[in-house]
């Protein structure tokens, strides 16, 4: 459990950014056990999030809303993360720890971690992270932490896992698919549109005769997708 103690030797010296950003994330998940520092630091902050682990619901309007608010929006030391605490403060909710585990969690509040329930591993501090883990920095030479770096190293080297070396087709092959076998299910109906295709054609070129050559390309281009969906029907 986190204790003054671990607040105390957070303050000690000047309280850079990444201090203020890990006193906000260990008072916001245990306010009851560990306290803001009031005296030192003032009222304490909003509720803010870590973007390492973010969720949320895609949408053209909110992706206009933030470009808009990005431009005029001056630097903040951490970046994206500053940028859309700001953003979503209203409507930002906590992940429950068993879809964001933050390794500190561990040793700052291991009452509130059912580690064999935990579904997602937060990988924050530099030395926690599996490609850089060495097991010498504080904390790190754990049993649990070494477990979970066991287990992500585990996932990464899983063959099967491995889309770079699947036997899927390409692209393009699969939306080819795709369209032959629509086509091949309603032959009648792509036949039919061709003929209208060639129809207008024909009454438009009098007009016309660039549009003309367009509905005669468009023909042309149907009865060839009908042919093809025959032959490999």
């Amino acid at each position: 459990m986190a204790d003054p103690n671990q607040i105390s030797e957070l303050m000690e010296g000047a309280v850079d950014d990444l201090k203020l950003e890990v006193l906000m994330c260990v008072t916001q998940q245990c306010p009851d056990k560990v306290a803001w520092p009031t005296a030192e630091l003032g009222p304490p902050p909003p509720l803010y999030f870590d973007a390492g682990m973010f969720v949320h619901e895609p949408s053209m309007a909110t992706a206009k809303a933030l470009l808009d608010t990005l431009r005029v929006t001056p630097p903040t030391p951490f970046a994206e993360q500053d940028f859309l605490n700001m953003f979503f403060r209203d409507q930002y909710k906590p992940i429950p720890l068993v879809y964001n585990l933050v390794p500190a969690m561990l040793w700052w509040h291991p009452e509130n971690v059912q580690l064999d329930k935990v579904k997602v591993v937060h990988y924050r501090a530099p030395e926690s992270k599996p490609w850089r883990y060495t097991g010498k920095e504080a904390n790190m030479d754990r049993e649990d932490i070494k477990m979970l770096v066991k287990k992500w190293w585990a996932i990464y080297n899983d063959e099967s896992l491995d889309f770079s070396k699947s036997k899927l087709p390409p692209f393009g092959s699969s939306l080819r698919a795709r369209a032959l076998t629509s086509v091949r299910q309603n032959v009648p109906a792509v036949a039919t549109l061709a003929a209208s295709w060639a129809a207008a054609g024909v009454v438009a070129s009098a007009a016309n005769p660039a549009i003309c050559f367009a509905f005669y390309a468009i023909f042309i281009v149907s009865i060839a997708v009908v042919m093809i969906a025959l032959r490999d029907n």
